[in-house]
């Protein structure tokens, strides 16, 4: 995707970029899950779908490194693999972990440490909390 908001995106990740190394930070860009691209999302689609492009390229470019979470997620919100709620945005419970241990498998392989099982970590009484309940996740 070209134009004017791809080309504002690979700056901002650029400069973002910079801004980190000059903290001597390591980044790491992770793309968004699929989601619902509803009435309030509508005016920003074109900036959405052309953003994971935009960090891959930035990445490329600077010492950052870019993640595709569509590896865990899939490119349909509507797909079981997506894990979303019932409105096609938000993550369930059983999402937000399946991305945690994603996510730090991958960093540990990055940064060299092995990640807590999910075990240790992806139960206990948060996975009932309301705020999932209220999401219509099963």
């Amino acid at each position: 995707m070209t134009g004017a908001p791809a080309r504002q995106q690979l700056s901002a990740y650029q400069k973002l970029a910079q801004t980190a190394k000059d903290a001597g930070a390591r980044l790491v860009l992770v793309s968004a899950p699929p989601f619902k691209i509803d009435e309030f999302f509508k005016p920003h689609e074109n900036a959405i779908k052309s953003a994971p492009a935009m960090a891959a390229k930035a990445a490329d470019a600077a010492h950052v490194r870019y993640l595709d979470a569509s590896e865990l997620w899939g490119s349909d919100y509507a797909a079981g693999k997506a894990q979303r709620a019932k409105d096609g945005i938000h993550s369930c419970q059983q999402g937000s972990a399946a991305f945690a241990t994603w996510f730090a498998k991958r960093l540990g392989r990055l940064a060299g440490f092995t990640p807590a099982a999910p075990g240790v970590w992806a139960t206990g009484p948060w996975t009932g909390d309301e705020r999932f309940a209220k999401l219509g996740c099963g």
